[in-house]
């Protein structure tokens, strides 16, 4: 018995790892790149008086949809979609980069899982899109199960613990982006000078941008629970439009949104020329 589950798990690995993960990875990265670009893109006109619209990663893929040759590239994205968010579960459950076993690890791979989820939910989003022309509304559904949670006190905790999270999970896009941990996505000692340069300044911009948005998600999910008020809570367009409804952060909200062009930069860098852990 446990030489066939030694085997069965050995097989498992060997078809997560490898050549299979490293396409899922580059192509996953790939599709970060195009959604962030959308995103930051559609933020910057908004930042510039040049556009209202609403700023959120479905907003970004109802924008594709619209566009000439829309299908073609939304069929792309969703293959990206599902590819990272294969790639994200993957790593949570088998561990795909050795990250470990420790609190630290387990805690990094409680947060591949909740991205794997949300990427899987954007795939579906975006093939409902495809297929059947279907609007979202993805934030009244947000807005009713934290409403559900509010409800009782093991929800609020619950909410709360959540909000702790996104708060730490921005701090520690400050830290990779301004330490050089975004450093272990590539050999940077093979990188040619002018690309280490570019690479390190589109990651630092790009997770800053991330940094303040995660922030702010878990700040507005903090109010929620204190006023006992759903509509408070949301993802990243809630914090956009947080950001670009404030006249004293004007300044912070196009900052943010020339973040999102530089992270989808160096999510594209990724999937060109990084290099991964592997199990």
């Amino acid at each position: 018995m446990n030489v066939s589950h030694t085997q069965s798990t050995s097989k498992k690995s060997s078809m997560l790892s490898g050549h299979n993960t490293e396409i899922l990875r580059r192509i996953g990265y790939g599709a970060k790149g195009i959604l962030y670009g959308v995103l930051g893109m559609l933020a910057v006109t908004s930042a510039f008086g040049a556009g209202s619209q609403n700023l959120g990663f479905k907003d970004a893929i109802q924008w594709v949809t619209e566009q000439p040759f829309g299908a073609v590239i939304l069929g792309i994205l969703i293959l990206g979609l599902v590819s990272y968010s294969l790639y994200r579960l993957g790593t949570a459950i088998f561990d795909l980069e050795n990250n470990g076993s420790d609190k630290k690890a387990i805690a990094k791979r409680i947060g591949y899982l909740c991205s794997g989820l949300a990427y899987a939910a954007l795939a579906v989003f975006a093939s409902s899109q495809l297929f059947a022309g279907q609007s979202s509304s993805g934030g009244t559904t947000k807005n009713q199960l934290v409403g559900m949670l509010l409800d009782n006190t093991a929800g609020m905790i619950f909410l709360g613990v959540v909000a702790g999270g996104l708060i730490l999970a921005g701090l520690n896009q400050l830290y990779r982006g301004w330490t050089g941990k975004y450093r272990d996505r590539f050999a940077m000692s093979e990188l040619p000078s002018g690309t280490s340069r570019f690479v390190k300044w589109s990651a630092r911009l790009g997770l800053t941008s991330r940094a303040i948005i995660f922030g702010l998600m878990g700040y507005l999910l903090v109010l929620a629970v204190l006023q006992s008020n759903p509509n408070q809570a949301g993802g990243t367009e809630k914090a956009l439009s947080w950001l670009s409804g404030t006249t004293a952060s004007s300044w912070l909200f196009a900052l943010v949104a020339a973040g999102l062009v530089a992270y989808a930069i160096y999510a594209a860098a990724i999937a060109y020329c990084g290099k991964f852990r592997t199990a």
